[in-house]
């Protein structure tokens, strides 16, 4: 038999976790009080926040007392913890966690031995574009502060082979 809830009152259950994040550390599990701990440290957030134990299949949920704490955790990332990557997502209704897979992620891409003349943020986002989809560069690269590599975060596809050399004039 099937369950019928009114919008209203689904929208109304769904309301206090409109601004929610998820979380799930990627090909690790940890206990809970570890995962809350360590990016206590890592995130250096303004207050606190609430999180919920493990949901089901890895995922927590975090509720931010503010909205800036949460736009930092989801935009300043990627984060790491214990060498792997924290995935962090916004909260949907759609979110089922038994059943939701994990298909991209973001990562820092290094440049390592690039020329300072390449160092101009559209020439680092076309290298990008070649491993996944450029979410930032790194802001020391902006104003070449860090001659040893360039660094930028690039969402990749996990379904498809990790790239692992992009060519630029023979190099």
């Amino acid at each position: 038999s099937m369950v019928r809830i009114h919008d209203s009152v689904f929208e109304g259950l769904c309301a206090p976790w409109q601004d929610a994040v998820v979380v799930k550390l990627l090909r690790k599990r940890v206990a809970f009080p570890v995962l809350k701990e360590k990016p206590v440290r890592m995130w250096k957030l303004l207050t606190g926040f609430d999180m919920l134990d493990n949901i089901s299949n890895g995922y927590f949920m975090i509720k931010f007392d503010t909205k800036e704490d949460r736009i930092k955790v989801i935009d300043k990332g990627p984060w790491l913890v214990f060498y792997h990557h924290l995935i962090v997502q916004t909260w949907s209704p759609e979110f089922i966690s038994p059943t939701t897979k994990i298909w991209k992620t973001m990562v820092w891409i290094c440049f390592p031995g690039l020329n300072l003349y390449y160092y101009d943020e559209s020439i680092l986002l076309a290298l990008a574009v070649a491993i996944g989809k450029p979410i930032k560069v790194d802001g020391h690269m902006k104003n070449v502060r860090r001659g040893c590599f360039a660094r930028i975060c690039v969402e990749i596809d996990l379904t498809k082979p990790v790239i692992s050399r992009v060519w630029l004039k023979n190099f």
